[in-house]
């Protein structure tokens, strides 16, 4: 690591974590999709840092950052060489390296605090979406390209504030409607000029079964192709307003423990029925059942051995 350290800037650490941190501490369960970072004998499992367009994204104890940040480096000149050419530029880009290293940390557009082990949205990010929703609010009308742009960053915003999801979905699900019959109406003439007959002629009957995904393509493009404005509708603008409002409430930040966004295996399931206005769900650990009508309103919860939900269960 020797040959790294002319190359490095000054590295600095923050403080440990106090006593009172490392007793919250609590070691992630294993399953089969994480199994942990400690071998059966104690010692560390080789880890594996992922590459991001050109960051470099690794996170480690403050014993081994070091270690880290050399073996990438290292890594990156045995791959595009090392900055001995003073007419090449160094493929360390060091006016972007990070040299303080803490339990936070700003990668990818998000704020990632591995003490608290949860991630969220940056303030500038929330305040750029805060900009966003202020305008919406006040537009009359929208057009394919302003919505889609619009529910591709609450898409991934609200993946950080499970509170505002609901209402992103309850935005998709009006705006779905409005291009729904739009799409209704566009479809009438698709099918009226004969495209489909067409193309299931044309197409080799392996291919049949692609014969819809070509034909909703070819729908979308005509959508798009329209370039119509649809007015911003009740039920949108509902939902924008609820939107807004949870980007100016700080009791409810906009972050989520890292649990809940890493893949693992699932700790509870779940039966369906027929039913599209209702829905009830028991616990038999917790001791709980409740039910849940159509208009959102949350009936009963009961506590307590008494109830009968080993019955329920069957």
């Amino acid at each position: 690591m020797a040959t790294i350290v002319p190359y490095l800037p000054p590295l600095n650490l923050a403080p440990a974590p106090s006593v009172g941190d490392i007793a919250n501490f609590r070691a992630a369960d294993r399953d089969t999709t994480n199994d942990g970072v400690m071998q059966e004998d104690g010692t560390r499992k080789p880890l594996s840092y992922n590459m991001h367009v050109d960051d470099a994204l690794y996170a480690d104890v403050g014993q081994d950052i070091f270690h880290s940040i050399c073996a990438s480096i290292l890594a990156l000149f045995w791959l595009l060489g090392f900055p001995t050419n003073p007419l090449v530029p160094s493929p360390l880009t060091v006016d972007k390296f990070e040299s303080f290293y803490n339990h936070q940390q700003k990668m990818v557009g998000r704020r990632f605090n591995f003490r608290t082990l949860s991630v969220g949205l940056l303030d500038y990010k929330l305040d750029q979406l805060r900009t966003t929703l202020e305008s919406w609010i006040t537009i009359p009308s929208f057009d394919l390209l302003e919505i889609a742009t619009l529910l591709g960053t609450l898409e991934n915003h609200t993946r950080y504030a499970r509170w505002a999801r609901c209402w992103f979905f309850s935005l998709q699900n009006a705006v779905w409607t409005i291009l729904h019959g739009r799409y209704k109406i566009v479809s009438r003439n698709f099918n009226r000029s004969g495209r489909t007959a067409t193309l299931r002629r044309q197409l080799p009957a392996t291919m049949l079964t692609r014969l819809h995904s070509i034909l909703a393509r070819d729908k979308a493009q005509l959508l798009w192709a329209t370039k119509q404005r649809y007015a911003v509708t009740p039920e949108i603008r509902a939902s924008l307003q609820h939107l807004l409002a949870y980007t100016t409430d700080t009791a409810d930040p906009w972050d989520v423990p890292l649990g809940l966004i890493v893949p693992r295996d699932h700790h509870v399931s779940s039966r369906g029925d027929a039913s599209l206005t209702n829905g009830g769900a028991y616990c038999s650990a917790f001791c709980f059942w409740l039910t849940l009508f159509g208009h959102g309103e949350l009936s009963k919860v009961q506590p307590g051995p008494s109830l009968p939900l080993r019955a329920l269960s069957t």
